[in-house]
């Protein structure tokens, strides 16, 4: 628990590092951080709200501070977590968790689109576009994303295959790049 607590006062640590350091605090000491189930009674809830808010001083941080990191480590894929690790975007808490906040799927084709050179702006244009402008091209790279994530390396080369590049995996990512370029523009 001691290096646990060492860790968190590190100047150089992300925010993503921390938020599975807070996590793994509170989980050493039992305490639950987080909204309580709809079936918890106010007894309950206040006890463990109490013991969140009192875990998380003794670590220096606030309440909220603690849900929010909690939330980050609960909810970001595994893959995304390691995708992430070492990216300005690690350190960035507001971004985590508004990727923490969406569904599986769609950090599925946030990862898929960092795996093919996006950046984490154009990923996240690509796979939530504006409601208000859907243009086709995001739409279609929406799709294209989710079908190339589920696929595994076998169903990639074979798709290429069909489409005439052989093994150009290069060749993907440049459509992918150019495609986001366009969104950038547009939007």
């Amino acid at each position: 628990m001691l290096e646990i607590a060492e860790n968190l006062f590190r100047h150089d640590l992300s925010e993503l590092d921390r938020a599975t350091f807070v996590k793994e605090w509170f989980a050493l000491k039992g305490v639950k951080v987080g909204r309580p189930k709809k079936s918890a009674n106010m007894a309950e809830f206040l006890t463990e709200l109490g013991l969140s808010e009192q875990s998380a001083k003794q670590i220096g941080i606030s309440g909220r501070t603690a849900r929010r990191l909690c939330q980050i480590a609960d909810h970001l894929s595994p893959s995304l977590k390691k995708r992430l690790v070492g990216t300005p975007t690690a350190f960035n808490q507001s971004l985590l968790l508004k990727i923490a906040s969406m569904e599986p799927q769609k950090q599925l084709q946030i990862n898929t689109a960092l795996n093919l050179g996006l950046d984490i702006q154009a990923a996240l244009k690509a796979v939530q576009p504006t409601y208000r402008k859907l243009d086709r091209k995001a739409s279609n790279l929406n799709r294209f994303l989710t079908a190339w994530g589920q696929m595994n390396a076998t169903e990639q080369r074979e798709a290429l295959s069909i489409i005439g590049h052989g093994d150009q995996e290069t060749e993907v990512e440049a459509v992918v790049q150019r495609v986001a370029v366009g969104l950038e523009q547009n939007g």
